[in-house]
Formats: C-alpha cells, sequence, structure tokens
C-alpha cells in the first residue's frame, strides 16, 4: 500500500525552517545595519542629511537626537541583538515614526508631523 501523498510534507519541514531563518536574519542584519549606518551619518552631521532636515525647518541639533536614537538605542542595534522581541518591536516602530515625521508635507499621508 502506498503513503497518501500528503505524508510526505513533512520531509522538508526542517529544510523550510532552517531557509526561513537564514532569510530573517539576512533582512534582520540589512536592516539594523541600516539603522546604524544611517545613525552615524546624522551623528556625524552629513550634509545631505543636514540639508533634508533644515529643509523641512527642524534645528540641525535634531540630527544628533535622531542619530543617536536610530544608531544606537532604539534601531540598529536593538534589532540585532536576539531575545528581545518588545525592544525590537518599539525599535521598527522608530523606524516607522521617525520616516514618517522627517517626510515632506505633500508626501504625507495623513495628519501633521509630529
Amino acid at each position: 500500500m502506498e503513503a497518501p501523498a500528503h505524508a510526505t510534507s513533512f520531509d522538508n519541514v526542517g529544510a523550510s525552517s532552517r531557509r526561513r531563518t537564514i532569510a530573517h536574519w539576512i533582512a534582520t542584519t540589512v536592516i539594523g545595519a541600516e539603522g546604524v549606518i544611517g545613525g552615524i551619518l546624522a551623528l556625524v552631521l552629513w550634509p545631505p542629511y543636514v540639508g533634508v532636515i533644515t529643509h523641512l525647518g527642524y534645528p540641525a541639533y535634531l540630527m544628533t537626537i535622531i542619530g543617536f536614537w536610530y544608531a544606537a538605542a532604539a534601531a540598529g542595534l536593538v534589532i540585532l541583538v536576539p531575545r528581545l522581541p518588545r525592544a525590537e518591536e518599539r525599535a521598527y516602530a522608530f523606524f516607522l515614526v521617525a520616516s514618517w515625521a522627517l517626510r515632506p508635507a505633500p508626501r504625507r499621508l495623513i495628519g501633521p508631523a509630529l
């Protein structure tokens, strides 16, 4: 008697889980590296970043604050540390709020800047 077709669907569960884990860590590393590099560029007041901030009407010293939180605390390093799910969730929320708040007004979908 032959085994049903669905009986073999669990053969590659380990391989599928491993591929998913590898894909997760690749994406997480890219996002975390973007946070660290972007934060460092903000901390050193990279002229293109300062130009965007001043064009939007924010003071240049805001770059230091955003750069620190982007690179060290909220975004870059927290995402790369495993076993901190709540902190990682808040870091992703920070990415979302920071990218929305610094967007020019015509490109925002809702409401004024924070």
